[in-house]
């Protein structure tokens, strides 16, 4: 397939340098690390420091994101020293909360779970604030994580959206079905974690390539 336009790519929860080697040598936008200590992608600041160092001496361009949950300042400020600008926020209710991550100097993506038509009036508040939306699948009954779950949802319900605020496509996302989900929902950005995994929290690095293969073309 041949799109008309460029389409974002973001590589989700990345630990090691051979998965962000990979991801940004085939052509990742975006490469995502996780702050959160009950993910099995979970990273710690020294670590993530040397990625975000690591990431940016293969490419200035690429983009990191710190995937978060409701995070306070202090980890703000931990996050600013390694480095990194772009935060993922989940579980955020008030835009005034928004509004202060983003007078600290980071760029935000909002993350929403959906699974009906109705969940995006939860968007309303904050579209045409936060940098980018996040549609992912509604976490299962029960979970303790806030996505990476490998399920996917309804995709007619993002068809013919009219948003401020550009939004990102997630959830249940590998390299065998990007290209009809793209196609299905129209998406400019699409994010991938489990889909590109060959165990839980371990990136496959033939499935990172391939993903990025699909979306982007043969490098």
């Amino acid at each position: 397939m041949t799109y008309k336009h460029s389409i974002l790519v973001k590589i989700c929860g990345l630990k090691t340098k051979a998965a962000v080697r990979a991801a940004i040598e085939n052509g990742a936008d975006f490469i995502g690390l996780v702050f959160f200590e009950k993910s099995p992608r979970n990273i710690g600041y020294e670590d993530a420091y040397e990625l975000v160092k690591y990431a940016k001496n293969i490419s200035e361009n690429v983009e990191v994101v710190a995937v978060t949950v409701a995070p306070d300042d202090e980890m703000l400020r931990k996050l600013k020293e390694i480095g990194i600008n772009w935060i993922q926020l989940h579980k955020i209710d008030a835009v005034t909360r928004l509004d202060e991550i983003r007078a600290i100097g980071f760029k935000t993506m909002l993350a929403f779970g959906i699974s009906a038509k109705e969940d995006l009036e939860q968007i309303v508040q904050f579209d045409g604030i936060a940098d980018y939306i996040l549609f992912d699948a509604k976490a299962p009954k029960g979970a303790t994580n806030e996505g990476g779950f490998g399920i996917s949802f309804d995709w007619d319900i993002l068809k013919d959206l009219k948003t401020k605020s550009p939004w990102i496509l997630s959830g249940g996302l590998t390299p065998l079905n990007v290209v009809r989900a793209i196609a299905a929902t129209n998406a400019d950005f699409v994010d991938v974690s489990s889909g590109i995994e060959s165990a839980l929290g371990i990136k496959d690095i033939t499935k990172i390539e391939n993903f990025l293969k699909a979306v982007k073309g043969p490098k």
